[in-house]
């Protein structure tokens, strides 16, 4: 068993034995273990002189012998070896800054780039341990020094060989480990203008400048000359691109009479352990932005999606169709009594990638939410947004003051929109672990609403027992905050996909829309709710505008080509249901619209191909699949399935496959059913699923559309006399 010590780019250990389980250490102890691991022996003197300098012969030793003890316990007996009074590491430890000295020494320079991760122990600092600390930057110089000389010599052989992206790669592993070396981004700028890349020798140097900034410097004259007179290039993607189309499936319609803009993930400049933090302020202040009527927000999902990426700000312009994009970096200095964080921001305007303004901002934790809004307000006054006194209001809103509580609802919210079993599962933990940390946090409440409602959707949950639940959560947070637009678009979900209260459901989201006028969410069920009440062409284009806020999400790509599909358009919803699976991998309910679209069409080898990785119904779903030819014998397959199921049946799957296999009274029975278990009336068959709310727009119960069962069904549940039938709209195009 190997005991590896991390001491490059932060600290951590690990442990290799049938697994790797990773330990803590405290500070003192950790510094002992890395001492060693480099050093490899030491006398009690020795370390006694690094760790505890102001202490006297018997308290020092002391302490000594609690810090080894409190090694045995967590790295057991082998890890020391003792001779008298010397310190020695076994064999069994490794080092990962040892392993990189030796590949460099050796002249494994492309390994020695791979091993290095990043500054010795950078992060860590131990107070009131002079000659450790001088230790320490000793060693770190050192290494970084072979790191630096490692890559400049791989730069070198690669130019030699003719590959200018592999030297760019290891120039800019220097320049990510040594964010301050004028040099590294130099060298990285030269490269990139050498291959006639302008606009990522821009970018390189519009990071190294805010990595100066955020620390009150600027950049070399020297590195500064080289971008002077950079002339960007003009024409498709840097134009006035008002009624240019997107690539994407359903092309990006943008209203150019309200400004576009992304806040892109903000740089992290510190150790992994403090990433939540960076996340957490570009959350806020994406939030605070997206509550402005006068501003079209791109979604947190959509911005995700250019986290670590080199995009260039034209690339961002022509795939999001945005004016201004909102970029920066966060800082966390440990040095002082009171931590304080450092923002430095900047906007930039898309047209031409010329900066509107730059700066820093810094405050102790404690006052992290001021700086948020410093941040919002900027934007406001450089885009001179007239904003109504609520949004003025919104703008310096404290939803929740404790940081730990807001990196739990936005993880929450990075696996709501997922939209998978294990990700809604985990979704809820997560806004339930945000709330016992802050009972008042409304939106934390709005998320744990709208992950009940979505789970009886994707997973073979009874409905009944998550309504309830979705219902007390949205009451909740309206309660805690009115003004809370995800708690109104949770309780406008709510009451379409179980309520069937079309006038509840728009009420609710028409006033989120108000509170907030660029929720996605809210766009989404709007759209949902003028579908079912007849105004098909208008929720069209309300999907559409939610589609053009947020192109790179699954739950949006998915809701899109789901709404395209009951509408009719079965070209777009294969587009775009298949850019679901391009982005999420394989996800059964794309899949099962797209198979169940074959099979009507008679195509039943492209349905097997689309149905073969569902995996909801269990093993007899390849047998079914098998049977499709004979739709008697593959409906028997089913109630197998039904027979076999070990918890709640699946409504839509099982509903909608009895209605494309003809056997019309089991397709009834299931609809019922589920309607008596949403009522709470009782049935002797659990269903899971998605609402009912769908039934009239559903093109796999046309069959079942001149039953008159079926249409008791729909006046039950007050849907038969608010619209035309979905198979009315889809033949006569009446809107």
């Amino acid at each position: 068993m190997t005991i590896r010590v991390h001491s490059l780019g932060g600290f951590g250990v690990t442990v290799d034995g049938e697994g790797e389980a990773h330990l803590a250490l405290s500070g003192l102890s950790a510094a002992l273990l890395v001492f060693l691991a480099v050093e490899r022996t030491a006398t009690r003197d020795q370390v006694i002189g690094l760790l505890w300098p102001e202490r006297d012969g018997h308290r020092a030793r002391h302490s000594l012998s609690q810090v080894l003890y409190e090694l045995k316990g967590t790295l057991g007996e082998g890890w020391l070896e003792r001779a008298g009074d010397r310190l020695e590491a076994s064999d069994r430890i490794d080092a990962d800054a040892m392993a990189f000295e030796e590949a460099a020494e050796r002249g494994a320079l492309d390994e020695a780039v791979r091993l290095y991760r990043g500054p010795f122990l950078a992060g860590t600092y131990l107070r009131d341990t002079v000659d450790f600390e001088r230790w320490v930057d000793r060693w770190r110089d050192h290494l970084a020094d072979l790191h630096r000389r490692a890559c400049r010599e791989v730069a070198e052989r690669r130019l030699d060989r003719g590959d200018r992206a592999g030297a760019i790669a290891a120039i800019r592993r220097w320049a990510e480990s040594e964010p301050f070396a004028a040099e590294a981004h130099r060298l990285l700028i030269e490269l990139l203008l050498e291959g006639d890349d302008r606009q990522g020798a821009l970018r390189q140097y519009e990071r190294y400048e805010r990595h100066l900034r955020s620390e009150g410097m600027t950049p070399t004259h020297e590195v500064a000359a080289l971008i002077e007179g950079i002339e960007l290039p003009r024409g498709p993607e840097a134009a006035d691109d008002a009624g240019r189309e997107s690539a994407l499936p359903l092309p990006i319609r943008v209203d150019r009479s309200t400004p576009r803009l992304v806040v892109l993930p903000f740089e992290h400049l510190g150790d992994a352990d403090t990433a939540h933090l960076t996340e957490g302020i570009t959350e806020e202040i994406t939030c605070r932005l997206a509550r402005l009527s006068g501003l079209a927000l791109i979604a947190r999902t959509s911005a995700n999606w250019y986290r670590g990426a080199s995009s260039s700000v034209a690339q961002i312009r022509r795939e999001l169709g945005v004016d201004y994009v909102l970029e920066g970096a966060v800082r966390l200095d440990d040095s002082a009594d009171e931590r304080r964080v450092r923002v430095s921001a900047q906007l930039i305007r898309a047209t031409n990638a010329t900066h509107l303004w730059a700066d820093s901002y810094e405050a102790t934790l404690g006052e992290i939410f001021r700086l948020q809004s410093r941040v919002a307000e900027r934007v406001v006054e450089a885009l001179d947004l007239r904003l109504r006194p609520s949004e003025r209001q919104a703008l310096e809103r404290q939803e929740t003051r404790d940081p730990d509580a807001r990196e739990l609802y936005v993880r929450g919210m990075r696996r709501w929109e997922d939209i998978t079993p294990g990700a809604l599962e985990e979704a809820v933990g997560l806004f339930q672990q945000a709330i016992e940390l802050e009972p008042g946090y409304a939106r934390a409440y709005a998320g744990l609403a709208a992950t009940y409602a979505l789970i009886p959707s994707f997973t073979a949950s009874p409905a009944a027992a998550w309504l309830a639940k979705a219902d007390a959560a949205a009451r909740r947070a309206i309660a805690i905050d009115p003004a809370c637009a995800e708690a109104h678009s949770a309780a406008g979900m709510i009451a379409f996909l179980f309520g069937w209260d079309m006038k509840g459901a728009e009420g609710h989201l028409r006033r989120a829309l108000e509170i907030a006028a660029s929720d996605v969410r809210a766009h989404v069920f709007l759209a949902y709710v003028q579908c079912a009440t007849g105004r098909t062409a208008e929720a069209f284009e309300t999907m559409r505008r939610a589609y053009a806020l947020d192109p790179f999400s699954v739950s949006t790509n998915f809701h899109v080509g789901f709404q395209a599909w009951q509408g009719g358009d079965r070209d777009l919803a294969a587009r775009q249901l298949r850019l679901v699976d391009q982005l999420a991998g394989e996800f059964d309910p794309a899949s099962y619209v797209l198979g169940g679209t074959h099979y009507l069409e008679g195509d039943l080898t492209a349905t097997r191909q689309e149905w073969a990785p569902i995996r909801m119904f269990g093993p007899p779903w390849k047998t079914l699949l098998d049977e499709l030819e004979e739709p008697a014998a593959a409906a028997a397959v089913l109630n197998r399935i039904v027979k076999l199921a070990p918890g709640a049946v699946h409504w839509y799957g099982v509903g909608s496959l009895y209605a494309l296999l003809g056997a019309t009274e089991r397709a009834l029975v299931v609809l019922e059913s589920h309607l008596r278990n949403l009522r709470g009336e009782g049935t002797e068959m659990a269903t899971a699923g998605p609402s009912l709310a769908f039934l009239d727009t559903d093109p796999f119960f046309d069959s079942l559309r001149s039953e008159p069962r079926f249409k008791e069904l729909l006046g039950r549940l007050g849907l038969a006399d608010i619209r035309l039938t979905g198979v009315e709209s889809r033949l006569t195009g009446r809107t």
